[in-house]
């Protein structure tokens, strides 16, 4: 009888801590909000839309998802991540059949509320009614196991009315080159073949980087290129050049020198920007194991 009465109160302790670890996770889940000024448009309007997240003091450090939209009313015009909490994409935003995937992380983490995630520009083409939500999200908690974290959404309701507008945003002058940033070579046996690869990742606060180029020694042209940058004629003697370019055309060149020295940088930036490459491939590890 004693017996039956501890299992009794054992089990029911068990059930309370179950409950109260839901409700808990709940009122700290992360929330991604879909919103707009513009609920109604007209067709041929181009118009804004952000994804904000709010996590109050719950830090994640990676986070993956898919935003869809209707085809028939809506077509992306542009997608900007330059304002993003996310420092490194390991998909970057594509919009592609009525679906927008994304994969990113942040060595160090980020909490906060209406921290912005995406910007996107949409242009209404057909009238109608239409939601644009979030189909699946994951994020992983700034732990050092990669715990995920429980996610809600907020969808966008809009309505496309008829006519042709063609209201277009208005861009501001921009005539500010990129952020200063500093490129480091990285080599792994186990990617790549082993061959040495160029890393690099920089901000536009302003119109926002609209593509990257490398060139590899003092002559020659640039070509575009996508980090990380496999590199093509490894040599400790000459000097590696990366340009980043943003929407209105300023830019910002970086220059690796073959003493590892950078031409507007130091060598304790440097060894920072390493540390967070090192610190990106464990995170980028963990984030594909949890996948599993």
């Amino acid at each position: 009888m004693i017996m039956k009465k501890m299992i009794r109160t054992i089990a029911y302790f068990i059930i309370v801590i179950a409950v109260c670890t839901v409700l808990f996770d709940r009122a700290h889940a992360a929330t991604m909000t879909i919103e707009s000024d513009e609920q109604t448009v007209v067709s041929g309007d181009v118009f804004r839309v952000t994804a904000f997240l709010d996590m109050d003091d719950t830090s994640i450090n990676a986070i993956e998802g898919t935003i869809i939209f209707p085809m028939e009313l809506l077509e992306v015009v542009d997608i900007r991540e330059d304002a993003s909490v996310v420092t490194f994409w390991l998909e970057k935003p594509k919009a592609e059949d009525g679906r927008i995937a994304f994969s990113g992380i942040t060595p160090g983490g980020f909490s906060g509320s209406r921290e912005t995630m995406l910007v996107f520009d949409f242009r209404a083409k057909a009238a109608g009614s239409g939601t644009i939500s979030v189909d699946t999200l994951r994020a992983l908690r700034n732990d050092g196991w990669g715990t995920e974290l429980v996610m809600t959404t907020v969808p966008l309701a809009l309505t496309v009315a008829p006519g042709l507008s063609g209201e277009t945003i208005a861009l501001l002058p921009d005539n500010d080159p990129p952020e200063d940033f500093i490129p480091v070579i990285v080599s792994d046996p186990n990617a790549f073949d082993g061959k040495p690869v160029l890393i690099f990742e920089t901000k536009d606060k302003g119109s926002g980087i609209s593509r990257y180029e490398v060139r590899e020694g003092k002559w020659g042209l640039f070509t575009q290129a996508e980090s990380p940058y496999v590199i093509r004629h490894p040599s400790r003697k000459q000097e590696l050049f990366v340009k980043a370019i943003d929407r209105q055309g300023n830019e910002r060149i970086a220059i690796l020198t073959p003493a590892g020295n950078h031409a507007d940088g130091t060598r304790a930036r440097s060894f920072a920007f390493i540390l967070a490459a090192l610190g990106i491939i464990a995170l980028c590890t963990l984030f594909f194991k949890r996948k599993k």
